[in-house]
């Protein structure tokens, strides 16, 4: 087999190449250019995943990693003793920021033992656009073309001086 023959930018760019290819091999290049390629998803820590399947589909944070898997909070439906996914898995991917927007006010609301935008009777409340504070007098899910239009100012459970049950 003979030499190619190459000019001197030629040589300049395949040295590029050569010292950037960071661990790919001459021959996964070769086939990566003739053949195609996929691009493999990568993870950090602290970043959002969604798992999606026919049944399920979660939204959770990444709290370790290693070359096999990646491990997530355990705290989510489906997941409760479950919480290792494998790095490859075709059902993961990384969450959009609404999915990341969406789980975060899903955390908020779980960590005080609510449903998103659960209100129960007691609790205090702010209309934004009128500025009239207000108090719930029954249970209700505020609905989502109007959540941007209220906010909470103290949930029942927290009231001073309420005797709770």
């Amino acid at each position: 087999m003979s030499k190619v023959k190459l000019t001197r930018e030629q040589v300049e760019v395949i040295e590029k190449v050569r010292d950037s290819l960071k661990g790919l091999s001459y021959k996964s290049l070769y086939i990566a250019l003739n053949e195609g390629y996929e691009i493999k998803e990568e993870f950090k820590l602290g970043e959002y995943i969604v798992y999606e399947n026919d049944v399920v589909k979660n939204t959770m944070k990444i709290i370790a990693i290693n070359k096999e898997n990646i491990t997530v909070e355990p705290i989510y439906e489906g997941f409760k003793n479950h919480n290792v996914v494998g790095i490859n898995s075709p059902l993961i991917r990384h969450a959009t920021p609404e999915e990341i927007a969406e789980e975060k006010e899903r955390r908020w609301w779980a960590k005080r033992g609510r449903k998103v935008w659960e209100l129960k009777e007691g609790d205090v409340m702010r209309d934004l656009v009128v500025g009239d504070v207000f108090i719930v007098h029954r249970n209700l899910i505020v609905m989502p073309e109007n959540k941007t239009r209220y906010e909470v100012i103290c949930f029942v459970e927290n009231r001073p001086g309420e005797e709770n049950e």
